[in-house]
C-alpha cells in the first residue's frame, strides 16, 4: 500500500499546475451541472455503449457527439 501511495505523490507532483486546475475546474461544472445518479447513468451507458474486438480493442457504438446528445436528453 506505501508503495501505491508514494507512487500516486510522485505522480501529483510531477503534473503541471495547468493541469490540476483544469482537472478541478472540469470536476466543479460536472458537480453543477449533473446529480450523482445523472453521472452513475452516463457511465453505465459509455459501458454499455462500448464494443471489445481482439483485433482493435476496446471501440464506441456511438460517436462522440451521439453520447452527449443521449447525456442532454436525459
Amino acid at each position: 500500500m506505501e508503495y501505491w501511495k508514494n507512487n500516486a505523490e510522485e505522480d501529483y507532483i510531477a503534473t503541471p499546475i495547468s493541469v490540476l486546475r483544469y482537472i478541478s475546474e472540469l470536476e466543479k461544472e460536472v458537480e453543477r451541472r449533473y446529480t450523482e445518479d445523472d453521472v452513475k447513468s452516463a457511465f453505465q451507458d459509455g459501458k454499455d455503449n462500448m464494443d471489445y474486438s481482439e483485433t482493435y480493442g476496446w471501440s464506441s457504438k456511438l460517436t462522440e457527439q451521439e453520447w452527449f446528445d443521449k447525456i442532454k436528453k436525459k
